[in-house]
């Protein structure tokens, strides 16, 4: 068997690997091999070993962050996974040559209740053993999984599927997963799995194999099995094609007679049970030491040839400053902030399908509809699978050819603005124990007896210390407020009451009892490590909208 496995190493160059049961499509280059022993009453255990090469990662960020991005992944699976008794010689680290390494043990009491998670992700490909007269049957099921019920948008459906079926045919063409089962006997009789050893049999969902069905749903125009995911590519392979092949080609299955086991479960499990707190801990105390030798090293760590690593960090920032400078309407200062986002061959697909997204906005805002037209129309053939910039793009399209779309600088602004704040929108590294108090500045003197803040979102409300208070001007509020470590806050200000009453509705007003447009503060302090807390882009998103509509 160990000769086997060896051998079978160095002939895969590209292997992502089941974890056992479940699909766990990591983007980037996994080598490794997942081998499971099976006792005759469905106990069993399983050793995992992978190599993750981030520099042909399709996931964002620089190499720290992408090793964050693995290790958070790593962690969940570990704690979400069902069925799973005890882990054991968990090991995560990067390598001298950049890549990361991560290798367990777990231990199950039935195959029929494991399901692994990896993130949001619970996987699709799950193993059953059932006994029926002495004769034991193991199987490999996909369960068709249902999405949310929602109305199928038909607007463009064969073209985005069309481009979203060529990012897939992609991802298809070096898919291999594999998945190894030594049996306590020899089996008898075997479909769809392939025998290897006396013992033993394995089972690979090849990518190549599974192409096919793309051509399959275009032909039938079954566009709704990708939109009804929101042409997420995990999501899609996960519940749709992984089933339909299954469905296709047959569920595999071996049957054997034996009620020996290959091993005593309760004593090994009795040695290795150990506290997942634990585990964790250490997990991320060998992340402290990498962060350590990373800054050591100056983040010095070799990439592949014509693999470059995207500068995430780096890109988000840009982000964050453009809606900030979108929000103060200067429009032609974003505009090349968003385009040195496009040329900086850094980016991934949601950041590129935003950035040109933002970029029509600022081009609609002064006046240029022919550029407007253009990068919307970019979104939408480009990144059909990018769902929000692409509704948004569509949305543009129409608004602008039916006049309906509205410039910032012909909207009835007459009300109050707020101006700036400190903190400055969107900054990811507060001191907590330096600042106490939030300050909000207004273009014009406002109504002191009137004001109206709330929570956002998945943000924080902080801690108030005491009573906000106007200055003399009427133009500077201050929110005396107690701040923590690695924290993501969010303040709505005249946001969060739906009342239609303008006239009494609660609320930042100035003089003359106009109310003051919307506005979302958003920053995050400082960790532990006085590293930056990042802010999720969901409430970047969401908050900007708001922010630059008024």
């Amino acid at each position: 068997m160990k000769n086997f496995l060896q051998n079978k190493m160095k002939k895969i160059n590209k292997l992502l690997i089941l974890l056992t049961f479940s699909l766990l499509p990591v983007a980037g280059c996994i080598q490794g091999q997942a081998t499971v022993s099976l006792n005759s009453d469905g106990s069993g255990k399983i050793f995992i070993e992978t190599v993750i090469d981030p520099c042909t990662s399709q996931s964002y960020g620089d190499v720290w962050q992408s090793y964050r991005t693995y290790l958070t992944q790593i962690k969940n699976t570990l704690m979400q996974t069902e069925g799973i008794d005890s882990w054991s010689e968990v090991e995560w680290k990067i390598l001298p040559n950049g890549k990361y390494y991560f290798t367990a043990k777990a231990w199950f009491n039935s195959i029929n209740k494991v399901a692994f998670h990896l993130g949001q992700f619970r996987g699709n490909l799950n193993a059953y053993l059932e006994d029926v007269n002495g004769t034991k049957t193991l199987s490999l099921k996909s369960l068709k999984s249902q999405a949310e019920e929602k109305a199928w948008e038909k607007q463009n459906s064969a073209l985005r599927y069309k481009l979203f079926a060529s990012d897939m045919t992609g991802i298809l063409s070096t898919l291999k997963l594999d998945l190894i089962f030594i049996l306590p006997s020899p089996p008898e009789n075997i479909q769809s799995f392939e025998k290897i050893e006396e013992n033993t049999i394995h089972y690979l969902v090849s990518g190549k194999r599974l192409s096919y069905l793309l051509d399959y749903i275009s032909q039938n125009g079954l566009y709704q099995l990708a939109d009804r995911w929101n042409y997420d590519k995990v999501e899609f392979l996960n519940n749709e094609l992984i089933p339909l092949y299954l469905e296709k080609a047959g569920e595999p299955n071996a049957t054997f007679k034996s009620d020996k086991n290959l091993f005593d479960y309760a004593k090994e499990i009795s040695a290795t049970k150990k506290d997942i707190v634990k585990i964790l801990e250490n997990l991320e105390a060998d992340t402290v030491k990498a962060k350590l030798r990373q800054q050591t090293a100056k983040q010095n760590i070799p990439a592949q040839p014509d693999s470059p690593v995207p500068q995430a960090e780096n890109i988000e920032s840009q982000f964050r400053y453009a809606l900030l400078l979108e929000y103060k309407n200067e429009y032609q200062k974003a505009a090349k902030v968003y385009q040195q986002i496009i040329d900086s061959n850094h980016a991934e697909g949601k950041n590129l399908a935003q950035a040109h997204y933002r970029l029509g906005i600022c081009y609609f805002e002064i006046g240029d509809d022919e550029n407007a037209l253009r990068h919307f129309r970019y979104v939408i053939l480009k990144y059909p699978s990018e769902r929000l910039p692409a509704l948004r793009s569509s949305n543009m399209i129409r608004d602008i050819g039916t006049g309906k779309a509205i410039r910032k600088s012909d909207k009835n602004l007459q009300g109050p603005t707020i101006i700036d704040s400190s903190p400055t929108l969107y900054t990811q590294d507060i001191n907590s124990l330096s600042v106490d108090r939030i300050i909000i500045t207004f273009g014009k003197p406002m109504d002191s007896d009137n004001w109206f803040y709330s929570s956002f979102g998945t943000g924080k409300l902080p801690q108030i210390t005491g009573l906000p208070t106007f200055d003399e001007t009427k133009t500077i509020w201050t929110l005396p407020v107690k701040l923590e470590k690695s924290q993501v806050y969010a303040l709505a200000f005249n946001t969060g009451d739906g009342s239609a009453d303008k006239k009494n509705k609660p609320g930042f007003r100035d003089l003359n009892g106009n109310l003051c447009k919307p506005f979302v503060l958003v920053f995050a302090t400082l960790d532990d490590a006085n590293e930056p807390t990042d802010i999720d882009v969901k409430i970047i998103d969401k908050s900007s909208e708001i922010n630059i509509a008024n």
